[in-house]
């Protein structure tokens, strides 16, 4: 990432609660990424998440084929 992140694991039970009262608090300070953690870093930073942006109102750039899902041996479908 190339700019500063804080993360943190939230349990599916809990998520559109805990994402509601993130986006009610954050006023435009911080930009705010919900993704599954589904084992493809991939398509979870991509495709599959869900971006609520402060300031920047911009999506972050991000270098997804650096994820290790992108390395040999490595992949979401290395194994089937």
């Amino acid at each position: 990432w190339p700019i500063p992140q804080g993360a943190f694991f939230i349990p599916n039970a809990y998520i559109e609660e805990a994402w509601s009262y993130a986006m009610s608090i954050q006023e435009g300070f911080v930009d705010l990424l919900k993704h599954p953690n589904t084992g493809c870093n991939h398509d979870d930073h991509s495709v599959r998440a869900l971006w609520d942006l402060g300031p920047s109102a911009e999506i972050p750039s991000l270098t997804l084929l650096d994820f290790p899902c992108n390395k040999p041996a490595c992949g979401c479908n290395d194994n089937d």
